[in-house]
């Protein structure tokens, strides 16, 4: 069979007007649907897709960049959730735009040299730990990192000593969760290209971030940081044991075992595993119930901040970031994914306007930073919408089998289809329509494309380690075959995947028409060394 190629956005290929990238036998409606979401890679006429925010930097190398509407540069965590879920299908070009973008911030890891250029030249009060590094860069100015406030890329609040703000930017740390998931997306695309020169040489890089981290760790073994300085910016006072922060980590250092030893590096992968293991004793203490993530706790280690009770006791708001980041990473196993999704539609705000707020009610005001521009309820990140938010609620969904995973994704592809993709919006998500219009009606973020990514590889649950791919399928209520219509890339191997859910109660698993593995797993294991260069993977039941 002959198989279409693409290049989302690009090149200026034109599409007929209905593509079909997914073959699907079930329900028209999720065959059209299917087709729309993967459009956002693949091509759409309107040129909203991904490929629409790719740059030519200063440097001559394509880049992702956030987004056309706030600002015009690139951080961690945006890109994270614009290339998880798409990774998987990526070509070869889209994976060197992706390599590119996360490895540029290493440029600017914090060095004696960097760290005394900002004490001279900016005379900054403060400056980053050894070895941190940026939450952000700016592909169209060169080194722009140095050329403004030290921590416009290493915190979120500036420390240059004629501003305003010196006084609120000596309270604050440094920026934690937007490198985690910039690094979340330099070791997933290690492991999908299988490329051991590029793990070695950022590994020991990696390596001496986390080691600035861990400088945060308190006796208990947990890391005490300051939440202002995260991703959910301005969204706290006050140093806390931070769940979100504790959430990412773990998902990076289980990607540090997987790397070093795909690389071959025995002394990281020591490392790795022992803190791995701690790791692990250390996130049970952020559960809530054993059944979601609470926000945090406080400095005394027990007090649970964002505990997501819902019962009107002090800091009950549910956090949903972490919590669906947590399935997507696959911190949380199977059953808490499936309470964590359970927990956040039991709360009607959650899914009025379609998945999700970032929290849900409004946080206490003692726990909000002291400034005049710190978002009012329902504003930005303090029960504000994001497709941030969205999109990796939609996957958790997906890995989940909950029932109503295409509904949530037909309902924000509406959004999608009608531009409403900037990345975030007040008035908790409702009237989005009458929101931001002096932005222009071609508003846009690299989030909102993430989102249908986030969604296939939901649908496949692909999971990339030292020597294997594994891939546990889920098919949505309403499709009964889905075949893709382009390859999923795995180092030089490229698998063409066809999952069939005849409603049998085994699981068999076909790699160009022959038995692979043993009949009725679950979970289909890959062995990169036994897959032929081109695969036709049949899985059915």
């Amino acid at each position: 069979m002959k198989r279409r190629s693409f290049c989302a956005g690009l090149a200026s290929v034109v599409f007929g007007a209905h593509p079909q990238y997914v073959k699907v036998e079930g329900d028209p409606a999720a065959r059209d649907l299917l087709n729309r979401a993967f459009a956002v890679l693949a091509g759409r006429d309107d040129q909203h897709t991904l490929g629409r925010l790719v740059v030519v930097g200063v440097d001559g190398q394509r880049h992702f960049i956030n987004d056309n509407v706030w600002w015009l540069w690139t951080d961690g965590q945006c890109n994270y959730h614009a290339t998880y879920g798409w990774r998987p299908f990526f070509t070869p070009e889209y994976r060197r735009i992706d390599r590119t973008t996360w490895s540029t911030p290493f440029r600017d890891q914090v060095t004696p040299v960097l760290q005394d250029f900002f004490r001279r030249e900016q005379k900054a009060p403060k400056v980053p730990p050894l070895g941190w590094l940026p939450s952000s860069y700016d592909p169209l100015k060169k080194h722009r990192v140095i050329s403004d406030s030290v921590t416009q890329y290493y915190s979120n609040a500036f420390l240059k000593k004629d501003n305003l703000e010196v006084g609120i930017g000596m309270e604050h740390g440094e920026n934690t969760d937007y490198p985690l998931q910039n690094l979340v997306s330099a070791l997933d695309w290690c492991l999908w290209e299988r490329d051991t020169a590029t793990a070695r040489e950022y590994l020991p890089k990696i390596d001496r971030f986390l080691d600035a981290l861990n400088g945060y760790t308190q006796p208990n073994g947990l890391l005490l940081t300051d939440t202002q300085a995260s991703q959910v910016e301005y969204g706290h006072r006050g140093w806390r044991y931070a769940g979100h922060t504790h959430v990412y980590l773990d998902a990076v250092v289980e990607r540090m075992v997987e790397v070093a030893r795909m690389s071959g590096d025995a002394k990281l992968l020591r490392k790795y595993t022992a803190r791995r293991e701690a790791l692990a004793d250390g996130l049970k203490r952020f559960l809530e119930q054993d059944r979601w993530y609470v926000g945090g706790l406080a400095p005394d280690g027990r007090t649970k901040l964002g505990s997501g009770r819902m019962d009107g006791t002090a800091s009950d708001y549910f956090e949903v970031w972490h919590n669906v980041n947590a399935a997507v990473l696959g911190v949380a196993c199977g059953c808490l994914s499936a309470s964590i999704v359970a927990k956040l539609r039991s709360i009607p705000a959650l899914v009025d306007n379609h998945l999700t707020l970032v929290n849900y009610p409004a946080r206490p005001l003692d726990e909000m930073d002291t400034t005049d521009w710190y978002p009012k309820a329902g504003q930005h990140v303090n029960a504000g919408w994001m497709w941030m938010t969205g999109s990796s609620a939609l996957a958790a969904h997906a890995l989940t089998t909950h029932p109503e995973t295409l509904a949530e994704a037909g309902r924000l592809m509406e959004d999608f289809d009608r531009h409403l993709t900037i990345d975030y919006y007040n008035d908790y998500g409702r009237n989005k329509e009458s929101q931001w219009k002096e932005r222009g009606r071609d508003s846009y973020s690299v989030s909102s494309a993430g989102a249908f990514g986030m969604l296939f590889r939901g649908i496949f649950d692909f999971r990339v380690s030292a020597d294997a791919l594994t891939m546990q399928p889920r098919l949505p209520s309403g499709v009964e075959r889905l075949e893709m219509d382009c390859p999923v890339r795995y180092g030089t191997k490229e698998l063409w995947i066809t999952v069939s859910n005849t409603g049998g109660k085994r699981r068999l698993a076909r790699v160009n028409g022959k038995q692979w593995g043993e009949d009725g797993r679950e979970k289909i294991t890959l062995a990169y060394e036994k897959l032929p260069e081109r695969s036709q993977v049949l899985i059915e039941r």
